[in-house]
Formats: structure tokens, sequence, C-alpha cells
């Protein structure tokens, strides 16, 4: 088979109507797998760094007086994560924006915690 073989085909209805479903589904399911890769890279190049500087902000675990696991996490600015990190200030607001999509980090009034 070769690429001349394909033409004529290509330009009969039969031809037209696979290529428009195609392209159709092309941009159905590629725009959401886009996301999905840009939302990964993320994640992997900026995001881990600004989540494990928060993780570390948790305080150990504890025992309280009813037997319960007492554990809080310590709320940071975007000044100080953006210190630890070495990243810009508009880099993290980035970064926490995606991971309070995520519900992986809490906003509080003195700045933002990992969930725990």
């Amino acid at each position: 088979m070769n690429w001349r073989d394909i033409w004529p085909y290509a330009r009969t209805w039969w031809g037209w109507t696979v290529a428009a479903c195609t392209a159709v589904l092309g941009v159905y399911y590629g725009g959401k797998k886009m996301f999905e890769t840009w939302d990964w890279y993320m994640d992997r190049f900026f995001d881990w760094k600004v989540r494990d500087f928060l993780e570390m902000s948790v305080t150990p675990e504890k025992v309280g007086s009813q037997g319960q696991v007492l554990r809080w996490a310590i709320p940071r600015s975007i000044k100080e994560i953006a210190k630890a990190t070495n990243f810009s200030e508009w880099r993290v607001r980035g970064c926490l924006k995606r991971l309070k999509k995520k519900k992986v980090i809490a906003e509080d009034q003195a700045g933002f915690r990992i969930r725990i």
C-alpha cells in the first residue's frame, strides 16, 4: 500500500466522512488529554515543592487526654513559601491555586496550610 493509493479513497464521500469523524473525535478527546498533561507537568515541576514545604509545617503527632492523635498544620504566607521554594510570588500563587483546586491545601486568614 502506498500513499498514492489512499488519495482516490480520500476524495470519495466515504473518505470525507471518515476524515470529518476523525477530526471531531480528535478535537473532543485531544483537548482533555492536553489539559491533563499540562496539569501533570505543573505538578511534576512546580507544585510538589510547594506541597512538600507545606507538609513540613505539620506538627509532630501528640496523644491527647482522650487517646486521640493530635496534629495540625501551621499556616504559611505566600512570602514564606516563595522564599523556601525559590519561586516568585506569582508562581507560588499559581501553585497554590492548583493545589487548592485539587483540595490538597486550605486557605486560612493567616495563610495557606496543608489539609490533614
